[in-house]
């Protein structure tokens, strides 16, 4: 079924039940559309793009024949480049991000469906509200932003109905102790992947998860038995990416899963100075995974090279970068 609203030229006052940008009024009248007075039009189908909506103060031909003093784009397809090259090309500007693009539209009396911010479920122990904290700072820093959901997961924890591509954009989840989550938290993860969501992976998830955990389905890594202390020395970046773009090449140098393989399709993107995997990426359908061998609970501010390559990868993953 198509995600479609109504839209009318107003330039009066906000019409309750709606949203007003600039002369625009979007959405269904408290009062019903006969109380305003206007004429309403329905807007493009969103599932297929993201859909900016423009005015027309000097009119235009409208579909059933009247004047219509506002139209619409829509980009190719739901993605930020695209977003980012439709809005560019009708502004003339060159955003580097979709915030700033949306910025733009808003204030110059566009409006857009494209979402403000990804909505980011961050899963692990009882550190994952710092982790989350320093990420989505530094993700705010670089221009971007997110909305987020932290959870200490414990044994029990499953993400039930909770967990869909409507609800986050993009999962992340860690394993320490007995922060595994519960016996059903696989299944959602995999049905939630099959559904079109994208999951980044981080240590100790490859050796500390509960039975029967579908770690090769929802990782780049292999599942491996032993853990230790990463090597010291610059990474290597093996596969320069946007997700390695300007992050630097100091890792912390205790915590990692000893060179977990990557399963069949990943792509490694990077390792330790001793040749063990840090970080793959996976794509299966239109779900991208993102693996990296590292301990977040060694995020601890928002500028260290493991932060900047969690927030990347959470972009990457979201579709922002």
């Amino acid at each position: 079924m198509a995600t479609a609203r109504p839209f009318a030229y107003n330039t009066g006052s906000s019409i309750d039940g709606t949203e007003q940008i600039g002369n625009l009024a979007i959405g269904t009248p408290t009062n019903g559309f006969d109380s305003t007075g206007l004429k309403w039009w329905n807007g493009p189908d969103e599932d297929l793009g993201y859909v900016i909506a423009h005015q027309t103060p000097s009119g235009q031909p409208g579909a059933d024949g009247d004047t219509a003093y506002l139209g619409f784009f829509r980009s190719a397809s739901k993605t930020d480049l695209s977003f980012i090259n439709l809005s560019n090309s009708i502004s003339g500007q060159n955003f580097l991000s979709a915030g700033d693009a949306v910025n733009w539209l808003n204030a110059n009396g566009y409006w857009t469906s494209y979402p403000a911010s990804k909505n980011i479920l961050f899963l692990g122990d009882t550190g994952v509200n710092t982790m989350a904290s320093n990420i989505s700072q530094y993700i705010t820093n670089t221009g971007y932003s997110i909305t987020y959901s932290a959870v200490t997961m414990g044994t029990t924890y499953t993400g039930g109905s909770d967990i869909t591509p409507d609800n986050y954009d993009v999962v992340v989840m860690y394993t320490n102790g007995a922060q595994t989550g519960g016996a059903g938290l696989s299944t959602n993860l995999v049905n939630y992947i099959n559904a079109g969501g994208n999951v980044v992976t981080g240590v100790f998830l490859w050796n500390v998860y509960s039975a029967g955990f579908a770690v090769s389905t929802i990782s780049a890594f292999n599942a491996t038995n032993t853990q230790g202390n990463p090597p010291g020395g610059n990474i290597v970046i093996t596969s320069a990416t946007t997700i390695t773009d300007g992050i630097g090449l100091t890792m912390p140098t205790f915590f990692y899963n000893n060179n977990p393989t990557l399963v069949s399709g990943a792509v490694q993107l990077a390792t330790y100075s001793n040749g063990a995997n840090l970080l793959a990426t996976k794509s299966v359908g239109s779900s991208k995974l993102v693996s990296i061998n590292a301990a977040p609970l060694n995020i601890t501010n928002s500028t260290s090279t493991i932060c900047k390559m969690f927030g990347n990868s959470i972009l990457y993953a979201a579709g922002v970068i």
